[in-house]
């Protein structure tokens, strides 16, 4: 190939090759010469939407103190400001799903079975005339089971509700209410007054537990604990009744104390340490406290409780279980009366028994409850399980109680069962139950259950016994006849055919 062509080949891919490029590569778009879209101001501010807490005496409240007991309503009010409709408005309030919401301070999630709503905070109102107002309403409680959870939180915010609207250019706009918000407390707005015992980092309320005294001194704490449910700051001063004489303390400046601020939910605690001089039961008067509500000024009285104690020592602090809780001992037998070698009628005892159905004698069973060990049983009660009346036919059973069984003190408990049917019959563990002191601490110990062992019936069928000389008598006859019916008739045959074969030889 000479060069001219050479040449022509190589312009030609040249132009190609461009070509190429100008449709693989990106191309500049450029954009028609079209307005950019018109841009409505919004008309959000011409729309009021207003979301109030009925409060308990009717005022309408953006915040709102509340407690566990108490329902409040939750009004959401839409007002049209605006010189024009608006059009397919729909109104959304987050709260009707709590769980979509956090809490401000804490951030953590709401729990739907915290509360219980009834009503709609959410609504379809369609078109909305200028100056017409529409609103919607629900109701908020507190489920019962959550008063924990709700307490933790103590501060609770709604968010804002949205409603989307149309104006009459076509125009979708969007409206926000405020936000509202409501500290819930766990009881009535009140103050609450608490005074018990610490003994050795142990807790009692109203002697319901008792303590021991060793024989060194005890410090006995008295504590009292004053909790604010007053939805704004108080102070307080308070002046803590005397101890009676049975204990001793420093110097009586010791009951009075005092506290300046102290906020909603929040506790103050104030303590102090007296020495009982001997065991006994003492009750300490209540505690009197002066509050002042910050707010406004008013002072109100508060009375706390009036503690009781037991101090004592214990009548067994060993290491022998025995000794502590009473032994209850449950035995149960079948009675039968049956003769010694000196033909006595005497009382024998078994725990497996049989019997004929032909007898007609009840049965009799006796339950013995023995208390051997050396604690005191108390409040006992002796229940035993019945049959089917068409297995056993039971009488004088019953649910026995019994006031107390000392140490080696026995109960003798009977009834009886006449047997219906044939079979074996296993008879339940009688059950004890029974109270009784423990002996370290002196408190209630109740319904402690022990059990009996199981005892067993077996219900034969009766065979008369035959009576042998009978039986001979039947042989006899039967021999009889059998000589009688059959050796008889074969010795005659054989005589008569032996006869006749002489007559046949003689011929």
């Amino acid at each position: 190939m000479n060069s001219k062509k050479l040449s022509a080949v190589f312009i030609i891919l040249a132009m190609v090759f461009i070509t190429s490029v100008q449709f693989i590569s990106p191309t500049e778009t450029k954009a028609a010469a079209i307005e950019d879209p018109i841009t409505f101001t919004p008309h959000s501010t011409a729309v009021e939407i207003t979301k109030r807490i009925v409060a308990s005496n009717g005022s309408l409240l953006e915040f709102y103190n509340t407690y566990t007991e108490e329902t409040f309503s939750v009004i959401i009010e839409v007002t049209n400001t605006a010189g024009e409709i608006l059009y397919n408005a729909s109104l959304l309030s987050p709260e009707i799903n709590v769980t979509d919401m956090r809490e401000i301070i804490s951030e953590s999630f709401y729990d739907v079975e915290w509360f219980t709503m009834l009503g709609n905070g959410s609504q379809f109102f369609g078109d909305i005339n200028p100056g017409q107002s529409k609103s919607v309403s629900y109701t908020i409680g507190f489920e019962e089971d959550y008063y924990d959870a709700i307490i933790s939180e103590e501060f609770f915010t709604f968010s804002a509700s949205n409603m989307t609207y149309e104006w009459g250019n076509g125009t979708d706009d969007v409206s926000y209410s405020n936000e509202i918000e409501f500290r819930v407390f766990e009881i009535a707005p009140t103050v609450r007054v608490q005074k018990y015992f610490v003994i050795d980092g142990a807790t009692t309320f109203d002697g319901r537990q008792a303590f021991v005294l060793q024989e060194e001194v005890v410090n006995v704490t008295v504590k009292i604990v004053i909790k604010n449910f007053i939805p704004y700051d108080i102070n307080l001063t308070g002046i803590d009744a005397d101890a009676s004489p049975d204990f001793t303390y420093d110097n009586s400046s010791i009951f009075e104390f005092n506290t300046s601020l102290l906020q909603p939910n929040k506790e103050y605690t104030y303590s102090y340490q007296i020495t009982p001089l001997d065991n006994g039961t003492y009750t300490l008067d209540s505690c009197e406290i002066s509050v002042t509500y910050i707010a406004n000024g008013t002072v109100k009285e508060f009375t706390s409780n009036s503690p009781t104690i037991k101090l004592y020592l214990p009548i067994y602090d060993g290491d022998d279980w025995t000794l502590k809780i009473p032994l209850i001992s449950v035995q149960k037998f079948f009675v039968v009366l049956e003769e010694d070698i000196n033909g006595d009628l005497v009382e024998r005892y078994y725990n497996k028994l049989e019997v004929f159905n032909t007898t007609d004698e009840p049965i009799n069973i006796l339950i013995n409850v023995t208390n051997i060990g050396s604690v005191l049983a108390v409040n006992i009660t002796i229940e035993e399980t019945a049959f089917n009346e068409w297995v056993f036919e039971t009488d004088f059973l019953e649910i026995w109680i019994i006031t107390e069984l000392a140490q080696g003190e026995n109960a003798i408990l009977n009834y009886t069962v006449t047997p219906i049917i044939l079979g074996s019959f296993k008879f339940e563990p009688t059950k004890v139950t029974f109270s009784y002191i423990n002996q370290l601490t002196l408190l209630s110990v109740v319904d402690q259950i022990t059990y009996s062992g199981i005892i067993e019936l077996t219900i034969l069928f009766n065979v008369p016994a035959i009576d042998l000389s009978t039986q001979w008598w039947i042989a006899f006859g039967i021999s009889a006849g059998v000589v009688l019916f059959t050796v008889i008739p074969l010795i005659v045959t054989f005589v008569t055919y032996k006869g006749r074969r002489k007559t046949q030889k003689g011929m």
